[in-house]
């Protein structure tokens, strides 16, 4: 696939912290302004694919074509809300209710009749797949009969924004009115500006592998919890939050992205010395307006902006030229192995970028005086 081999030969160096950098918006110019298309949120599936939501249905993008995807006769598909792949399929949500999966024909119906409400998130909660709404709360679907039923758990408000899971395989609920942390066994615990938040209203979560939850809001900023509920919030300038509403966040390990509705892309860093960084259109991004964030699997961010056109970035590099003296301008060849280590060859021989190391101090040379031309 085209998509995957443009973005490979710039992403795999371990992410350290080339902080400062401006990273290189590369924008995808998928709709033309005519179509009225515009692209909400995008997805990877686990077969490499970048799917589109937009307010014109499902499209597939494979870095080269843009193909819709076909969808039942029976119903007349809206914006497409979500995007989510699990154990158990492929499903789509729409802004009219409906939920469907993504099969070799098209979009099926999971259930044949839609929820009321724009569908939010699926998700898989205690072996069943659960659903948010925007103002009706939760449902639980089955596939077999193809029916929703409302979840029987108390929710601080039934207009949910974003759902996700923890480490505990706990279900964060982000609502109009704080957070509902829901475990397998029952026990609901609540997040709310009585006990850490000041601003009740959650816009989106996400699970960091660090071991802490992000919690976007929408007037507040950014904050995070550890599996204790201890809530603390991301560093600022001035320790202020004048960015607007938090739309979404992607993060690895220490690093993280927010998307905002009028300030752009921001970069954090929860490190000794805190990082904050702010990119917008006069760093080449296409808007300040930003919505939907997707981490790649080769490490690439990307960026909806509800709008016929999307940008991605790559997240530690945008061209290597020399370093300790090897000659990085004529490389017969570049990969990486299954460990992220990096390996490329040129006339002196082969070479190895150890991950387990900051920088390129540590690059072994391996079988050298042997011209990697050769069938030797």
């Amino acid at each position: 696939m085209r998509l995957l081999l443009t973005v490979i030969c710039i992403s795999l160096f371990p992410f350290t912290f080339l902080l400062g950098q401006v990273p290189f918006f590369k924008t995808h110019h998928l709709f033309s302004s005519a179509s009225n298309i515009n692209v909400h949120a995008t997805y990877q599936s686990s077969n490499g694919f970048i799917w589109l939501a937009t307010n014109n249905g499902l499209y597939k993008y494979d870095g080269t074509e843009v193909l819709k995807v076909e969808q039942p006769d029976s119903i007349e598909l809206q914006r497409v809300t979500v995007l989510n792949e699990n154990e158990h399929g492929f499903y789509v949500g729409t802004e009219n209710g409906y939920v469907l999966e993504i099969d070799k024909e098209g979009l099926s119906l999971v259930a044949n009749y839609p929820i009321e409400g724009a569908i939010t998130d699926i998700l898989t909660f205690d072996n069943r797949i659960i659903v948010s709404t925007g103002g009706n709360g939760l449902f639980w679907l089955d596939e077999k009969t193809k029916t929703a039923s409302p979840v029987d758990l108390e929710l601080l408000d039934r207009f949910i924004y974003d759902m996700e899971l923890d480490q505990y395989s706990r279900l964060w609920v982000g609502t109009d009115n704080g957070i509902n942390v829901f475990s397998p066994n029952g026990l609901n615990h609540e997040i709310t500006t009585n006990n850490g938040l000041n601003d009740k209203i959650v816009t989106c979560l996400q699970w960091n592998k660090s071991g802490f939850m992000l919690i976007g809001t929408q007037s507040d900023g950014l904050y995070k919890s550890n599996m204790d509920f201890d809530i603390s919030k991301f560093f600022t300038p001035q320790n202020s939050w004048e960015f607007g509403t938090v739309e979404d966040v992607v993060s690895i390990d220490q690093r993280i992205w927010v998307s905002t509705n009028r300030s752009g892309v921001l970069e954090m860093a929860d490190i000794a010395e805190p990082y904050f960084r702010q990119y917008t259109i006069s760093d080449n991004l296409l808007n300040n307006q930003s919505k939907h964030l997707m981490l790649d699997r080769e490490g690439s961010v990307w960026v909806s902006f509800n709008k016929p056109d999307i940008q991605s970035f790559n997240l530690v590099f945008e061209f290597i030229e020399n370093h300790e003296g090897y000659n990085w301008n004529d490389l017969y060849s570049i990969s990486a192995d299954f460990n992220g280590n990096l390996w490329f060859s040129n006339a002196d021989g082969l070479f190895k970028h150890d991950v387990t190391f900051t920088g390129f101090h540590t690059v072994q040379q391996y079988l050298a005086d042997i011209d990697p031309a050769s069938n030797r």
